[in-house]
């Protein structure tokens, strides 16, 4: 068993999303993770990344036997102030594909059932569909920059932790309490900082780790909702990734975003990434229950409990 290493850096708030990703082995195809610090429960992305790495860390040539597929299922909103237990099991070996389960759980409850299909590189045929037209990142406001003028703990919070940078086409959600309603949106993102050494196994686990964030935003759009409406719910219930081919993380990547249903108090959520050159190196859907319950007097939005003081 080899232990899949994530490279370090020293500096924060990318740092602590890197220690989060380095588990440690308990014994045979079992492993022991970490949390961020964070608001509430554990943020979803966290979890399929360390599931990922746990199954990754079972193959005899994790390098070259990337993974091509991974199906997630959210079961209970995780603590993360306790530790987190993931058992891998090794299904199927094959010449060209492989296929792994891991469980995540605290104390003996399951948490994160994933089931991540590894495949050999093959020459053949190559079509990628094409990018849409949008704005240079360069021209776009950072959300770094919505953080640090919003004038409560949630932006100082996100201000000083969030790890990747992040520029949306349309009109962020972070600061419009009702923005136009939509179905699409197109995000810019990439890390604060440079990652060393980031392979594309490592760009992989990375983008797992992060599109959790994004993907339900078109669903909140759809229904003239941001992050700051009162009485919202958010949970995402099941996660699809497909890596269709190698990207540099360290590069701007575009998510371009749909949500093609909302009903039940359950919404979709459907995304295609793309390199900056309009290379479609991955695409994802999730589902999630999104409710908006009718708030208190003076009640602000589920996303403000909780936070941290800003120092």
């Amino acid at each position: 068993m080899t232990i899949i290493q994530i490279p370090q850096v020293d500096d924060e708030p990318i740092a602590a999303v890197l220690r989060s990703l380095a588990i440690q082995p308990l014994g045979a195809d079992t492993f022991r993770a970490q949390s961020l610090p964070q608001m509430g429960r554990i943020y979803g992305g966290q979890v399929v990344a360390q599931a990922l790495i746990a199954a990754c860390s079972t193959l005899d040539e994790p390098l070259e036997r990337l993974p091509h597929s991974l199906h997630a299922y959210f079961l209970v909103g995780g603590d993360p102030h306790k530790p987190i237990d993931i058992e891998a099991e090794r299904v199927r070996d094959g010449r060209s594909f492989s296929s792994r389960t891991a469980v995540a759980r605290q104390e003996g409850r399951d948490i994160l059932t994933l089931l991540a299909n590894f495949h050999i590189r093959e020459d053949g045929p190559d079509y990628s569909a094409p990018m849409p037209d949008v704005p240079e990142p360069e021209k776009l406001m950072s959300a770094l920059e919505y953080f640090r003028t919003m004038n409560n703990p949630v932006g100082k919070y996100l201000g000083n932790t969030v790890a990747f940078e992040s520029r949306h086409v349309q009109d962020s959600l972070y600061m419009h309490k009702k923005p136009k309603i939509a179905s699409s949106q197109q995000v810019w993102i990439k890390p604060r900082v440079p990652i060393p050494n980031a392979t594309p196994l490592v760009g992989r686990i990375l983008l797992a780790y992060v599109l959790d964030q994004f993907i339900m935003e078109p669903a909140l759009r759809s229904r003239g909702l941001s992050w700051l409406s009162p009485g919202l719910m958010l949970a995402s219930l099941d996660h699809a990734m497909w890596f269709h081919r190698d990207f540099d993380i360290n590069d701007w990547l575009l998510l371009d975003q749909n949500c093609p249903s909302t009903c039940s108090n359950r919404a979709m959520g459907s995304m295609r990434v793309f390199t900056r050159e309009g290379v479609l190196v991955a695409e994802v859907m999730q589902e999630a229950m999104m409710r908006v319950l009718e708030p208190k007097p003076g009640e602000k939005s589920h996303f403000e409990f909780n936070v941290p003081p800003a120092h």
